[in-house]
């Protein structure tokens, strides 16, 4: 479904809302597309969707609402250097890192930037070997919350 609200000025159509929108993430994942390229993956219009889904379940899940697909090409970003991926678990190692990050996110502050969360949650994923679960969700709340503490008694 397309939906356009168009109007004229000096000849030129204008085009806002959902059009708008989708020229942004295309825009968005061909640059990612760059990115990933070197690593051996690429992201299909069908994988941004099922990116894009996984992450509205991810925030009806945790009860957040967030309208950014900044994030997803972040974590797409940040998870393509991972040794525990090749490009058939690709795509289904970012959809466990957005669940991941929600999950995260649900409990953490937004004084912490998302690129920081999802730098520690990466960083704690690896040394869980590649594995996104519960323990990594804890950990990541146990770092932060060091952190945390760290920065109060500087």
């Amino acid at each position: 479904m397309k939906v356009y609200l168009v109007w004229e000025r000096k000849g030129e159509a204008m085009y806002t809302g959902i059009e708008i929108k989708r020229q942004f993430i295309k825009q968005q994942a061909d640059e990612l597309n760059e990115r990933l390229s070197e690593f051996g993956y690429e992201l299909k219009n069908e994988d941004i969707r099922a990116l894009l889904n996984e992450q509205k379940l991810a925030c009806q899940i945790h009860g957040l609402i967030d309208f950014d697909t900044k994030i997803i090409m972040d974590v797409a970003d940040i998870i393509k250097a991972s040794p525990y991926l090749n490009r058939y678990k690709y795509l289904d190692g970012v959809k466990a890192f957005i669940q991941c990050y929600y999950a995260c996110r649900a409990h953490i502050s937004a004084s912490v930037y998302d690129d920081e969360l999802a730098e520690l949650i990466y960083k704690i994923y690896l040394k869980h070997h590649g594995v996104f679960d519960r323990k990594v969700i804890l950990d990541v709340l146990k770092a932060n919350q060091e952190q945390k503490n760290e920065a109060c008694t500087d």
